[in-house]
Parts: structure tokens; C-alpha cells; sequence
């Protein structure tokens, strides 16, 4: 993984590995008894989980079906 920092904004580069894990990650945690209580928090939370599966899903199905041997031939 690789950052770049400028002002209030981070640049965050991923390679496939860091990607499918940044998934799993959001599931379980989107699954925790640790997540914030509130209304706001919770929505803000299912939005972030909700942008990052759509943005990143495909990269980390593939890299899990990759890890199986089950990767798409010639793709």
C-alpha cells in the first residue's frame, strides 16, 4: 500500500491483495458489535462499506477466485 498525503486529502494506492482484504475487513467489521451506536454513525459507516464494495468488488473477486485456482484463463 502506498500514500500520499496533501492537506485534508490522502491519495491510497492498493494492490490486489490489499484490496481483498480491505473487503473482508469491511464485512467483519460491518458484522462487529464494536460499531458506533448511533443512527449517524452507522448510516455513515454502511455508506463507506457500500462505496467500497461497489468501487473495489470486482478486484477482490477476482483476486479471491485467483488465491482458489479459479481465475478467469486468458483474462
Amino acid at each position: 500500500m502506498k500514500v500520499i498525503h496533501k492537506d485534508q486529502e490522502h491519495l491510497v494506492s492498493f494492490t490486489s491483495d490489499d484490496v481483498a482484504l480491505l473487503l473482508d475487513l469491511c464485512f467483519a467489521g460491518a458484522c462487529s458489535d464494536l460499531l458506533p451506536s448511533s443512527n449517524s454513525a452507522k448510516t455513515r459507516v454502511r455508506r463507506f462499506i457500500a462505496q467500497v464494495q461497489e468501487c473495489l468488488l470486482d478486484t477482490a473477486q477476482q483476486e479471491w477466485l485467483a488465491r482458489r485456482g479459479l481465475g478467469r484463463q486468458g483474462a
